[in-house]
């Protein structure tokens, strides 16, 4: 689900972009990467955007330990998905650093206007995708810093969004009980004796 989520926004933003602002060719202008690979050079293609998972972390919205569905005389218990927020940066590495900025404005405009992701709003979302939104992430100076040193790499313009809420839920089961269909009830009375 992970890499469906981050598929459908950077085919959106494709889109947008290619409204916005009239270009034929946005296959390569936007690319999901990232920033550098492991011999530390830089893997966005000159003068595009990339779009990278910065981090991921847990929503902790469910409580409950397990969850029960009831099929004709068993239950069955299946544990709680986990819910991912999915934290991710656009960085424009442009030569021309304005045409960089022309595009990462044009990528905020994109989320401003579309920051709720479901199957109306984007017919390519598989069914069984659960809809998410995109909301802008703010850092303090020292946090990005922290995050372009993670990277290994120069500073380039950029900007964070969370993504929220994927499920992950595998439908493996964990225990099958047999349903109560009936109970019997004997009373005693005073005596000892059933009645």
């Amino acid at each position: 689900m992970i890499d469906q989520a981050m598929i459908i926004v950077r085919e959106g933003l494709r889109q947008f972009l290619r409204l916005k602002l009239n270009l034929d060719q946005v296959t390569e202008k936007v690319v999901l990467t990232s920033i550098i690979n492991q011999q530390g050079e830089m893997t966005i293609p000159n003068n595009a955007l990339g779009i990278t998972l910065y981090r991921v972390v847990e929503d902790r919205v469910s409580e409950t330990e397990y969850r029960t569905s009831f099929q004709d005389s068993s239950s069955s218990n299946k544990r709680p998905p986990v819910i991912l927020s999915l934290e991710f940066i656009i960085t424009a590495n442009f030569t021309e650093y304005t045409e960089g900025l022309k595009y990462l404005s044009a990528a905020i405009a994109f989320f401003q206007s579309q920051n709720y992701f479901d199957q109306t709003s984007n017919p390519l979302m598989p069914k069984e995708m659960a809809p998410f939104s995109v909301a802008l992430l703010t850092q303090d100076t020292s946090e990005h810093n922290h995050t372009w040193s993670l990277f290994g790499s120069r500073y380039m313009p950029s900007v964070i969004y969370r993504l929220r809420s994927v499920p992950i839920q595998e439908d493996s089961i964990t225990s099958i009980d047999d349903i109560v269909e009936q109970v019997d009830i004997q009373v005693l009375n005073q005596q000892g004796n059933i009645s």
